[in-house]
């Protein structure tokens, strides 16, 4: 659980394979976060990815603090 300008949220985190590149059949591993706010009977989700080891962490935090019900 965590606690955003939006309200609780649940967060998520693992990797996975993105889907094979169409010219050389490879893959690179994806790191994922995904954030889960549950309000007033609605759920919204905000899933962010990038490969596995780019330093995202602050542009992250920023979108996810970003999130705003309407």
């Amino acid at each position: 659980d965590v606690q955003l300008p939006a309200g609780a949220a649940v967060r998520a985190e693992y990797t996975a394979n993105s889907d094979p590149n169409p010219v050389t059949g490879k893959q690179v591993r994806i790191e994922n976060n995904v954030y889960i706010f549950f309000r007033n009977g609605k759920l919204a989700t905000v899933t962010l990815w990038a490969p596995l080891g780019a330093d995202n962490v602050d542009q992250w935090q920023h979108m996810a603090q970003s999130f705003r019900w309407r």
